[in-house]
């Protein structure tokens, strides 16, 4: 397993990579994002990549398994109706505003996630059809 952090300083990425990272490395690492600099941090299993990008207290957490071309997206508690505009992965990004959560709800999943490898029941999760879609 891996954790994977980006580091952009205008249009070129960093990446820092930890190999068996603990949890105070994955907790450090989203609390250090901060939808700018530092937009997104990725772990890698032998089952698929669990992200979480954007930072400054709105985030976007998604599930890919590899067997499956359709990632799952965490459900924010209280959804909005404005496209919510947030950096991930280095770029400029229009969210769904049911897909932008807190910092509490991001650690709760990736601490779950980290600890059992699975999605935790607890929160809400839409698997997204569309995110495969080509756009015209």
């Amino acid at each position: 397993m891996r954790l994977e952090c980006d580091f952009w300083v205008r249009n070129t990425v960093a990446t820092n990579s930890t190999a068996d990272p603990s949890w105070s490395d994955v907790e450090s690492a989203i609390r250090a994002l901060d939808a700018q600099f530092r937009t997104e941090i990725d772990r890698e299993t032998e089952d698929g990549g669990f992200g979480v990008g954007g930072g400054d207290g709105r985030y976007v957490v998604i599930w890919t398994p590899y067997e499956v071309d359709d990632p799952w997206t965490l459900l924010a508690g209280v959804p909005g109706e404005d496209p919510v505009d947030l950096v991930v992965g280095g770029q400029m990004g229009r969210f769904r505003p049911d897909s932008v959560v807190g910092l509490d709800e991001a650690l709760q999943a990736a601490r779950v996630f980290f600890d059992s490898q699975e999605l935790p029941d607890s929160l809400g999760w839409r698997r997204d059809f569309e995110a495969r879609r080509e756009k015209p």
